[in-house]
C-alpha cells in the first residue's frame, strides 16, 4: 500500500479532472477529488470504529493470527480494485475501501492486532523498543518508494505496477499464513460468544478507566488533524508548486523514501535512547504532540518557503510516529494479557473515530476555504488540536502515570474486577 500511495494523489485528481492533466491549459480539480477521497475515508474509518474493540476481543478468543491473516489480505484488496479496473473506475476503489473497513482494516486501525500481538511477546522492560521494530518496518516501506516508483517507471504503466504490488500482498499474506506463529497461548484466552458482541462495552471501558480515557483523548486530538492532514497534504503541496502527473509522482517517493529514513532513525535510535535515559511514556506521547503540532505549521506556510522545505519537514514528522510506542506501552504496561486485544482495539476504535472525523472535516475545510484562497487554515486548525494533545498529556496523563501502580482495566471475561481507583473498592487485596 506504501508503493502505491505515491501515485494515489494524482489517479484521484485525474478522476475528477475533465481533461488530461498534463495537457496544457488543463486546470486539475484538487479541491473536488480531494472531498471525496475524505468522505469515503471517513466512510471506511467509521466501519472500522464499530468493529474494531469486537475485533480485538476476538483477538483475545481465537488468538492474533486468524485476525492478522485477515487484515493482510484486506489491506492489499484496494490495490486489486486499482489493477483490475485499470485504474478507471473510482466507484470499484472506493467500495473496496468501504468494504476493508467493514472488516476492521483501514488507515487509522490496521495495527490494533499487531499491537496485541507486539504486547503479547514483549515484556515491561523491552516493550516500547518491540513498538519501535514495528513503526521501523513502517519506515523501511517509505524508503523503498524511490526504487517501486523507478521499477514504475521502467514498467511502463500503471496497470502493470500494479500487479507486481498485488503479487507483493498475496506473497504477504502467504507469509502470515505459513511462518507467522500464534503468540497468545490458549491458557491466557478468554471466552467468547456472540452475546458478548456489546458495542457500549468500549464506553464503559473509557468511562471506568482514567489512564485510558485520557491517552483517548490526546490521541484523539492527534490523530484527527493527522489523519485529515495526511488527506490533503500531498495534493497541497502538488497545486502550490505546480507538479506535472510525473513529476508528483517522483517528488511524493522521494518525500515518503526520506520520511521513512527518518522514522527507521527515530523507531530504532531515538526509542532506544529514551528507553536507556528511562524517558517516561507521558514525556513521549508529548514530544510527538509538539512535533505534530510544528509539521503542520510548515504546511500552512508553503507559500513562503521553497521546495526543499517540505523535505525538511520530514523531521518533525517522523516524530509524530512516537505517540504510538507511548500510549501503546502505557496502557499495556498495567494490564493482563488476556485483555491486550479489547485494549488495543478500543484505542483503534479511538483512532477510526479520528479516521471519520478527520478526512472528512479538513477535506471539505480544504475544499472550500481553497476556493477563498485561504487552503492552508486547516493546518493551523490542526496544529491548534495538537498543541491541544500536548497540554492533556503533560497534565492529566502525566498525573495519572505517576500515581502508584494498579490495574486500569475492567475485564470483559471477569478475570480482572478492579479498576485504578476510579471508584470506591477494596484495594487492599491488590497491595
Amino acid at each position: 500500500s506504501i508503493g502505491v500511495y505515491p501515485m494515489l494523489p494524482t489517479i484521484q485528481t485525474a478522476w475528477f479532472t475533465k481533461c488530461d492533466l498534463d495537457a496544457p491549459g488543463c486546470e486539475p480539480n484538487y479541491e473536488e477529488a480531494q472531498k471525496w477521497a475524505g468522505i469515503f475515508d471517513s466512510i471506511q474509518n467509521l466501519c472500522a470504529f464499530c468493529v474494531a474493540p469486537q475485533l480485538g476481543r476476538l483477538s483475545d478468543a481465537i488468538g492474533r493470527k486468524p485476525l492478522i491473516l485477515l487484515s493482510s489480505f484486506f489491506v492489499w484488496l484496494p490495490v486489486l480494485a486499482l489493477w483490475m479496473t485499470n485504474t478507471n473506475s473510482p466507484s470499484v476503489y472506493y467500495s473496496t475501501i468501504v468494504f476493508c473497513g467493514v472488516f476492521g482494516t483501514s488507515k487509522a486501525t490496521g495495527y490494533a492486532t499487531w499491537n496485541a500481538y507486539i504486547a503479547d511477546i514483549s515484556t515491561t522492560e523491552n516493550r516500547s523498543l518491540y513498538f519501535g521494530y514495528l513503526g521501523a518496518m513502517l519506515g523501511i516501506s517509505m524508503v523503498m518508494t524511490p526504487l517501486l516508483n523507478l521499477i514504475n517507471g521502467s514498467l511502463g504503466s500503471d496497470t502493470e505496477f500494479l500487479k507486481v504490488m498485488v503479487l507483493i500482498g498475496i506473497l504477504n499474506t502467504l507469509y502470515v499464513l505459513l511462518v507467522i506463529p500464534e503468540s497468545l497461548s490458549a491458557a491466557r484466552r478468554n471466552n467468547f460468544t456472540m452475546k458478548k458482541i456489546k458495542p457500549q462495552e468500549m464506553f464503559k471501558l473509557l468511562k471506568r478507566s482514567q489512564i485510558l480515557a485520557w491517552t483517548s483523548l490526546v490521541m484523539l486530538l492527534g490523530v484527527t488533524p493527522e489523519m485529515g492532514v495526511a488527506e490533503i497534504a500531498l495534493i497541497y503541496v502538488n497545486d502550490v508548486y505546480s507538479l506535472k502527473s510525473e513529476d508528483a509522482k517522483r517528488f511524493n517517493a522521494t518525500y515518503f523514501a526520506i520520511l521513512g529514513g527518518a522514522i527507521l532513525f527515530t523507531q530504532l535510535i531515538v526509542v532506544k535512547i529514551f528507553d536507556v535515559c528511562k524517558v517516561r511514556y507521558s514525556s513521549t506521547i508529548a514530544i510527538s504532540q509538539m512535533a505534530n503540532a510544528v509539521h503542520m505549521l510548515v504546511y500552512a506556510s508553503l507559500h513562503f518557503v521553497p521546495l526543499w522545505a517540505v523535505y525538511l519537514n520530514t523531521i518533525p514528522t517522523c516524530f509524530v510516529f512516537l505517540s504510538a510506542i507511548g500510549v501503546n506501552s502505557l496502557i499495556t504496561d498495567r494490564m493482563g494479557k488476556g485483555e491486550y486485544g479489547f485494549a488495543m482495539g478500543c484505542l483503534s476504535a479511538v483512532s477510526g473515530i479520528s479516521g471519520v472525523i478527520g478526512p472528512l472535516m479538513f477535506s471539505q475545510l480544504f475544499a472550500a476555504l481553497g476556493k477563498r484562497g485561504e487552503p492552508y487554515v486547516p493546518f493551523l486548525i490542526g496544529s491548534a488540536m495538537a498543541l491541544c494533545g500536548f497540554f492533556v498529556t503533560i497534565l492529566p496523563v502525566r498525573r495519572i502515570e505517576l500515581s502508584p501502580k494498579r490495574l486500569v482495566m475492567f475485564s470483559h471475561s471477569g478475570i480482572y474486577s478492579r479498576i485504578e481507583g476510579d471508584f470506591e473498592s477494596d484495594e487492599s487485596e491488590y497491595e
